[in-house]
This record gives C-alpha cells, sequence and structure tokens, in this order.
C-alpha cells in the first residue's frame, strides 16, 4: 500500500496491490481520497486493502507499508 500527497493542489489518494505466496499479481486498488495528509492516506490504503482481503475471504497475508507512522498508530 502507498499513500500520495500534493498538498498545493489538495490531492491525495491511496493505492495498493496483492500479490500471491509466490509474488504473482492477484488485484490491485487505489482510490481519490481528497484533502488528506501523508498519514490519514497510507491508514486508508491499509483499510482499504483490509477490507478488499476480507471481500475476498483471504488467510494468512502480509502487510508491507513504507510509513512507520502507520504502523506505529496501527
Amino acid at each position: 500500500m502507498d499513500g500520495s500527497v500534493r498538498v498545493e493542489k489538495g490531492f491525495a489518494a491511496a493505492g495498493g496491490l496483492v500479490r500471491d505466496h509466490n509474488g504473482g499479481w492477484m488485484f490491485g486498488f487505489g482510490r481519490y481520497l481528497g484533502n488528506f495528509i501523508v498519514l490519514e492516506c497510507e491508514l486508508w490504503g491499509i483499510l482499504d486493502c483490509l477490507k478488499l482481503i476480507s471481500d475476498r475471504c483471504l488467510e494468512g497475508v502480509l502487510i508491507q507499508t513504507d510509513c512507520l507512522e502507520a504502523v506505529n498508530a496501527i
């Protein structure tokens, strides 16, 4: 997952991808968030990913993010 913010434009988005145990692509996702800070984008990306994983009844999932602040917040 990753979040992206362009402060001067009020643009923020979150997205990510899910791979299988062999590293093969399963699905990706992304969404426009509006005016958010980076931490909020990262957290929305994690939440969106967890919802998609739950909807597909996937198990044994490892979530990776480059935002330590989001990990600490969880």
